[in-house]
Parts: C-alpha cells; structure tokens; sequence
C-alpha cells in the first residue's frame, strides 16, 4: 500500500528542498574557490601514474592526437572572423593565466563536428608547454570510460592508476563530452558513465587544475544531473564556435 497522499507530498517536498540544499552548497562552495584563488599545486608524478611524453600524452585512436604539435598560428587557417574572435579570447587567457591558474578551464561546444575546438584546446596546451613547460593529456571522453571498463578484467592500468594519471596533470582536455551516450558500450549505463565522469572532475577542482571540455552539445543538454552540469559550468568559461566544419572547407580549397 502506498503513502497517503499528504505524506507523499511531505516526502517530495522532502526531497526537492534536499537538492536544493545541495545546489546551494555547491554554489557556495564555487563561490568561494572563485573568491579566494589558489595557485594550482606543482605537479608530481604520482605512484602509480604512468610515464608521460614529450608535450602531451594523446590516448591511442583520439582524433586529438591529430592535433599534436599544433599551436596558435595553426588555428588561423581557413578561419572566418568568429573563429578568430574565439582565438584572441583564448590567447587573452593565455597571456594572463588567470583563470587557469585557479583552476578555470574552457567549455568548448558547437553542434557540428570539425569547427575546430580540438584544435584550439591542444594548441592552448602546446602553448602552455612551450613557454611554461606546463604538463598536459588529452582524451576522448568515450575511451576514457573504456579504459575504466578494461581495468575492472585486465592486468594493464588499475582504475587507481588511470585516475591518477589524469586528476594530477596540471591540464587535462577532455575531448567530445556527452557523445558517450551514442556509444552501445556506455549507452546502456549511463548512470555509471557520469559516475566516472563526476569523480574526475569533481577530484580536479579540488586540486585547482584547470580543464578544457569540448563537446557537440551546450552544457544543459549533457546527459548528466544538474549537479555535474553546474560543476563544468563553474569551473568553465563557455565558448560557443560556429557551426562549420572546417576540415570540409579545407578538401575543397
């Protein structure tokens, strides 16, 4: 039998005042790191991490591995007024470090493919490299998850290893966010995917390392609670890139 109807609305009462609660202890607590800058922790290898390259580590089969050595000229090619718009906003942040030296990052997003936020994300990190010696790794959200997966049945990397890896580098670029929803091997569980996804992020703003996100969606249409949406959107400043794919106008020039 179920509640009566008085004490059903109690417990949903109950509930939405609990996650509004929580929201608001989330947004305090941003507030705060916002209002209290720290500079982002030296990095140290840890234990279990695993040996790194040469400006950054390109998980195998990422499309960002393409994009390995590129830096700010590069993004200029075939490039219309908006592109180079979005480039001068990047290069300011460069320039200054202000955000990410506390731990600010980018959300790169655009509906279509090959618009050229991979591109840009790794030639910040190139850049940063170059003049800072700064460490970074890129990896596609999708062969994240399966890293994690494999780890649970192979004697490779442990989970702990993997975290590791990428909740110590100083920059991470996690490329195409949200597209793990289209994938057979993660659709099924998405509950678990954003799981995965919340522990990594949630463990890199507490160290203050900043993070680029790229995606093909806003941050209010990834598949995640609103409490993972709100974390990326603190900790991100949003660039929306036109809907062009620029590897096309480059086949036809």
């Amino acid at each position: 039998m179920g509640h009566p109807v008085h004490i059903r609305k109690k417990l949903t009462q109950g509930t939405q005042d609990m996650a509004n609660e929580s929201m608001s202890k989330i947004e305090k607590m941003l507030k705060e790191a916002r209002e209290n800058p720290q500079p982002a922790p030296e990095f140290v290898p840890p234990e279990h991490t695993v040996k790194r390259v040469p400006l950054m580590r390109h998980y195998p089969s990422s499309e960002a591995s393409l994009n390995r050595g590129v830096m700010f000229d590069d993004f200029e090619e075939h490039r219309d007024s908006k592109h180079k718009k979005i480039k001068r906003q990047v290069t300011a942040e460069f320039e200054t470090r202000e955000n990410l030296q506390r731990g600010i990052g980018f959300y790169f997003f655009s509906e279509n493919p090959g618009s050229g936020k991979t591109m840009l994300a790794c030639a910040l990190a190139n850049e940063l490299h170059e003049v800072k010696r700064t460490e970074s790794q890129v990896i596609n959200t999708v062969e994240f998850l399966s890293m994690i997966r494999e780890s649970y049945d192979s004697e490779g990397m442990t989970e702990v290893a993997i975290f590791n890896n990428l909740t110590t580098v100083h920059l991470l670029i996690l490329d195409d966010i949200g597209r793990e929803r289209h994938k057979k091997e993660h659709a099924h569980d998405i509950s678990w995917a954003e799981e995965q996804i919340d522990k990594l992020v949630n463990a890199r703003i507490s160290k203050r390392l900043p993070t680029i996100f790229t995606s093909n969606m806003d941050i209010g249409s990834l598949p995640y609670h609103e409490r993972l949406q709100s974390r990326i959107i603190g900790v991100s400043e949003v660039v929306k890139f036109p809907d062009i794919d620029v590897r096309t106008i480059k086949k036809v020039l």
